[in-house]
């Protein structure tokens, strides 16, 4: 099976050397707009929730849809490529605001002179007021931004001001009496025609998911790293390496470190297909293992054939829109049980695969227009991202967060409905059942003889049910508001029999955005 794995990656490599190859001969002078230097589309930007909902119906097919953030130039060109005869009129609002704040890049690229420079400078600010748990909330932010955008190079800084962060645990930094505050995106992005490189610190989400992935996502805070991406139309590669935050083990500091990469294939008709390879290693006096951070080398190879100690992970996603219908999924190889029943353990009697799965079904307007479903599954086991009592640096997470997943040992089922009857309305309808194992991301209870097979959730199972209605208000590019109405109920909760819990949640969100200067030169 692991040469089958390897030959299949080895097999993979060499299309993609080969595509490049027809690339760089079929266009060996780039034009000017390709090389426009652009920031990032920061994760959790209003403009996704239109993105995603223009590409779940059948738009952005020049986009890869699996990684992001997007290249704010990479969107500009997908929007100015969009004809608007056969839009909706919620639709061609979606793609004015978009247009909107894509202004910038739609002016670089319709110039002649690509040797335009931008600044911009401005404040995203928001309060979320919500009554949870019997008592009332009200969380409040600041985000400072400044980008600069020149021929080949964009640069951004953002920063993050915000009360929330003084209740999370996974919060790692200074703490004053009323709010936090940390660098959120800090970073450089180089463009040299089909072939990009970043430096510093952005959230990643590698899935057709919006806001979730197995692999690499958004879940865990911002940390350095850097990397190369290299985009045609029909293939592209990305990379990255990071040093991840260091840990105490026997009385000593152990490093970590995480590499990924992957590879992608989009096609004419927006079928997407995508290929993720992951590591996390490191250890007591462990350095930087070059095999590893190679972007171009094969982890499994490194891990199977020359000995190197680390947790690694594959990942295949798809996303298929086939007319009304989408179907979308990603899953996650942590740990396959290869050894047969007779050999000692683990093997597939006394052990348990270590996967993840996440699979949606989307239909848009299914018997009423202006409408869009989603039917969710997610599936992550009950050892998957666990590693072993005596090399604990290997976990896949930052600062107690997981890299991909935000939980395993848990199995749920969400239907997501929106309606947009108005121009600047989303209505939305959301349900959720979930049940949730004792294990966690932390849980490394165990060697290779004492891997055993549990039920799936283990031991007492957190079981919940929620069902919220909300409305998302878009007044323009610069203020939108947002207000929720839900219940949920929890059984066994915290993991303890018959403690059930009860919650009545209202939520009211307003985001406002402050340009303080804007400057073309």
């Amino acid at each position: 099976m692991i040469k089958m794995i390897n030959r299949a990656l080895h097999f993979l490599s060499l299309i993609f050397l080969f595509s490049c190859l027809h690339v760089i001969a079929q266009d060996k002078s780039p034009s000017s707009s390709e090389n426009m230097g652009s920031t990032l589309l920061y994760t959790d930007h209003w403009a996704y929730t239109y993105i995603q909902l223009l590409q779940d119906r059948g738009y952005l097919k020049d986009l890869y849809y699996s990684i992001k953030p997007y290249n704010r130039i990479d969107l500009a060109k997908a929007l100015i490529n969009l004809e608007n005869e056969t839009l909706t009129p919620a639709e061609k609002y979606w793609i004015e605001l978009l247009r909107k704040e894509f202004a910038t890049e739609i002016t670089f690229l319709d110039s002649d002179n690509n040797k335009e420079v931008a600044v911009s400078v401005k404040t995203s600010s928001g309060t979320s007021n919500y009554y949870q748990d019997n008592h009332f909330e009200s969380d409040f932010y600041v985000n400072p931004e400044i980008t600069y955008t020149m021929n080949h190079l964009g640069i951004s800084l953002r920063g993050r001001i915000d009360n929330g962060l003084l209740s999370d645990p996974a919060y790692s930094g200074r703490k004053a009496d009323w709010v936090a505050a940390r660098l959120e995106d800090g970073y450089g992005v180089l463009k040299f025609g089909q072939l990009g490189f970043f430096i510093g610190r952005a959230s990643h989400n590698w899935a057709p998911f919006s806001d979730q992935s197995l692999i690499l996502s958004d879940n865990p805070y911002t940390y350095d790293q850097f990397g190369l991406n290299f985009e045609t139309k029909h293939i592209a590669f990305h990379s990255t390496f990071a040093k991840l935050n260091s840990i105490a083990s026997g009385g000593l500091t152990a490093e970590r470190f995480f590499s990924a990469h992957r590879l992608d294939l989009k096609f004419d008709n927006g079928i997407n297909l995508g290929f993720s390879e992951t590591v996390v290693y490191g250890g007591p006096n462990q350095s930087i293992e070059f095999s590893y951070m190679n972007p171009f080398s094969i982890f499994m190879n490194a891990q199977t054939n020359d000995g190197k100690e680390a947790n690694e992970n594959l990942a295949f996603d798809f996303f298929i829109p086939l007319r009304q219908y989408n179907f979308k999924g990603q899953l996650l190889i942590d740990d396959f049980i290869l050894d047969g029943s007779n050999d000692p353990a683990p093997n597939r009697k006394t052990s348990s695969d270590r996967l993840g799965f996440l699979f949606a079904v989307q239909g848009n307007d299914i018997l009423l227009q202006n409408t869009h479903w989603t039917l969710q599954y997610e599936n992550v086991g009950s050892y998957t991202y666990n590693v072993k009592q005596k090399r604990p640096w290997q976990s896949y997470t930052y600062e107690g967060r997981g890299l991909g997943n935000e939980a395993n040992d848990r199995e749920s089922w969400n239907l997501h409905f929106k309606y947009f009857p108005m121009r600047k309305w989303i209505f939305d309808l959301d349900a959720n059942f979930a049940k949730q194992g004792e294990r966690n991301l932390a849980s490394n209870d165990f060697e290779d003889s004492t891997f055993v097979k549990l039920p799936f959730p283990s031991g007492v199972v957190e079981k919940s049910f929620s069902l919220s209605i909300s409305a998302l208000y878009q007044h323009s590019t610069q203020l939108s508001l947002q207000g929720l109405l839900g219940f949920e109920n929890v059984y066994n909760f915290d993991h303890l029999l018959t403690r059930d819990k009860h919650n009545f949640n209202i939520n009211l969100r307003i985001q406002w955005i402050l340009p303080i200067d804007s400057q073309n030169y």
